[in-house]
């Protein structure tokens, strides 16, 4: 009772610091979280990249298709496409469509339709993926989609649903989700400052396979558009020379750049997005690190006659030391509550834009862990100040440098 009395007045004393600490720790916690989140997009994107692409791959990017009309911009890409298909070396030109006339429980959506062989060499992150048919269609005439985004929280994979499409409705089938936050491929970026993660973007849509069965199950009266930039696959034994001409012909109307040149540029200071996306997420967490470090070693500090006054009525050392880390553990748990909270809305904060969609943070087992041993460093070195100092003096003597 006298312990429980006594460490009941050491909390009520030390109530601001460890306010103060909770704080700091936990701007520590989400700034870190951040920094974490996007460096793991980053990497994510530039690993997908690399290890599922090739030196086969040229990216197109244009400049002048998509002046005036959309339907007519779209025909003019849908030609430019056909005439490099047709060029010695290039096995096909993967595009990416969409269709801008279809609902969703009243709300306007696009539907993206991707070629086979883009989701092939861009596996996304399913939950649950079945895999499309080779025609893209049920047997029994429904549209197998993937859905992405949290609009379609309320819809199970291998359970059918229904949206209006070009004044229709159409019966799908989701055969897989993409899990937070929705990366989807688009090569929608030109010019030479092109980096790997920008050839990939948040998405809430459903994806449908691109085929002549989806096609005509969508209908007559739906407008297929053709998205300006693409991707030029090459033949296995493609020749420089044909590379060349390939490169030369895309530059009629826009900027390519190959798979090796995208990585050169990803990684070429200071064009990469390690020192420019990442370096203020980077300075609050350090400058958070910081500061509680600091409010932590000098509130600890200020404490220690206190905790000794613990031992001198009757704690043992150990046992004072074990009352104090076991406040520190306790702020630094409900930091990391207050964290694993918003990583838990940051969908539903950036559902209604609380937070800004385009902020990109990939929070998944990885970036968990690299957060988790960040939280671990900051109580090891909470936890380690105490014990230095009271290693160091006696509790009679830490009361009487104090009390001086």
């Amino acid at each position: 009772m006298k312990r429980f009395k006594i460490l009941s007045v050491f909390l009520k004393n030390s109530a601001l610091s460890l306010i103060l600490l909770f704080l700091l720790m936990s701007a520590a916690l989400l700034f870190t979280t951040q920094f974490v989140g996007l460096y793991r997009y980053q990497t994510y994107a530039l690993d997908l990249f690399i290890q599922n692409g090739n030196d086969r791959m040229v990216i197109f990017s244009p400049s002048g298709l998509m002046d005036g009309d959309l339907a007519v911009a779209s025909q003019k890409q849908e030609a430019f496409s056909q005439e490099v298909e047709s060029l010695s070396g290039v096995q096909e030109v993967v595009s990416i469509y969409h269709i801008n006339d279809s609902f969703y429980n009243n709300s306007a959506f696009s539907i993206y339709l991707y070629d086979k062989t883009l989701l092939d060499l861009f596996p996304l992150r399913y939950s649950g993926f079945q895999g499309f048919t080779s025609t893209g269609i049920t047997e029994d005439g429904k549209l197998q989609v993937i859905l992405s985004g949290d609009y379609f929280d309320g819809e199970t994979v291998g359970e059918p649903m229904e949206m209006r499409v070009g004044g229709k409705n159409i019966e799908m089938l989701p055969v897989g989700k993409i899990k937070f936050p929705y990366i989807t491929p688009r090569f929608s970026i030109s010019g030479n400052g092109s980096t790997i993660p920008n050839y990939f973007s948040r998405n809430e849509l459903p994806i449908a396979l691109m085929t002549p069965e989806t096609k005509k199950l969508l209908g007559e009266n739906v407008t297929i558009y053709t998205n300006p930039s693409f991707l030029v696959y090459l033949e296995e034994d493609y020749t420089q020379q044909e590379l060349e001409a390939v490169k030369e012909k895309l530059s009629e109307y826009g900027t390519s750049n190959t798979y090796q040149e995208l990585i050169d540029k990803t990684n070429e200071p200071p064009v990469t997005n390690m020192e420019n996306a990442l370096l203020l997420p980077l300075a609050f967490s350090v400058v958070a690190t910081i500061a509680f470090l600091s409010v932590s070693i000098l509130s600890i500090y200020k404490k220690l006659d206190q905790s000794a006054i613990l031992y001198l009525c009757g704690c043992s050392k150990r046992r004072s030391y074990l009352y104090l880390s076991g406040i520190l553990a306790g702020v630094g748990l409900l930091a990391a509550a207050l964290t694993a909270g918003y990583i838990t809305l940051l969908p539903v904060l950036q559902h209604h834009e609380i937070i800004s969609k385009n902020m990109l943070l990939l929070v998944d087992e990885k970036s968990l862990l690299l957060v988790g041993i960040y939280l671990l460093f900051l109580l090891l070195i909470s936890f380690g100040v105490p014990w230095l100092m009271m290693r160091k003096y006696s509790p009679l003597e830490s009361y009487r440098r104090m009390e001086r």
